[in-house]
């Protein structure tokens, strides 16, 4: 299943993925939304370009922001990195931790957007992610949350077999 598929514009955009390993209740999700629909989106540029981004928020773990556009500049992405550093600072929460893999055990073929955000996200550190795969040949219904994307063309929830190949280098 690819980004693209959840935002309002079906286009191929610059996307950035955070996530919070810990479950994001309605009063942070609140915060974010406010946060960045009123206080920085408006202000959000790329070289004097403005930005129109979209927000998703999915399974209460992942803040999903779509700039709309297929580049962003540098200066827009460290403007991005400090709003969600700060966030995070408010919030008290660590949004930016990309050594814990997020993955499920649903079957998402053929659901809709809203049953895919309620779908049970468990979290994992790498090294534990990797053996539990490399061990255990039980695997073949675990799907992992792409956090790796970077546009909304790309794959974001994908078989195991799929991340492993892209991740994954055996020794």
């Amino acid at each position: 299943m690819k980004l693209v598929n959840f935002f309002s514009k079906h286009n191929l955009s610059r996307v950035f993925v955070f996530q919070s390993i810990g479950k994001l209740n309605i009063n942070h999700i609140e915060y974010i939304k406010n946060h960045f629909n009123n206080e920085f989106f408006p202000t959000w540029y790329s070289h004097q370009k403005k930005i129109f981004p979209d927000l998703v928020i999915l399974n209460s773990h992942f803040i999903i922001i779509s700039t709309n556009s297929p580049s962003i500049s540098g200066c827009g992405i460290d403007a991005l990195t400090r709003e969600i550093k700060k966030i995070a600072l408010d919030l008290d929460v660590d949004l930016l931790n990309r050594f814990q893999i997020p993955f499920c055990s649903t079957d998402i073929e053929n659901k809709s957007m809203l049953e895919i955000d309620k779908i049970d996200v468990k979290f994992l550190p790498y090294s534990d992610f990797i053996k539990q795969i490399t061990i255990s040949n039980k695997y073949n219904n675990i799907l992992v949350f792409n956090i790796n994307i970077t546009n909304t063309d790309q794959v974001w929830i994908m078989s195991v077999d799929h991340w492993k190949k892209l991740y994954y280098k055996e020794k």
